[in-house]
């Protein structure tokens, strides 16, 4: 599972799917690799494009975006310092 950040952008954390697999096994995936890290899923919210699913634990939050519309996964956080601390859990 590959990490990228788009230049500028400073609160999300974009997936690359090299492996060709569904939006819903990458985001099996990413939550399985979330939990191992000690990080508890809290909550799903459903809106018209995507589902976000808040994570939270280790003093951090973000929350894990899955596209509805088949545009991928990512991770959005609200500061720098918790984009490089998950972008560490995935390196």
């Amino acid at each position: 599972m590959h990490t990228f950040r788009k230049a500028g952008d400073n609160i999300h954390l974009y997936f690359s799917n090299t492996e060709h697999k569904s939006d819903r096994m990458l985001l099996a995936d990413i939550i399985q690799l979330v939990m191992e890290q000690g990080i508890e899923i809290k909550d799903k919210i459903q809106t018209s494009d995507c589902e976000l699913f808040t994570c939270r634990g280790k003093g951090i939050c973000f929350a894990i975006s899955v596209s509805l519309l088949g545009e991928g996964c990512s991770i959005c956080v609200d500061d720098e310092n918790t984009l490089a601390v998950v972008e560490k859990m995935f390196a």
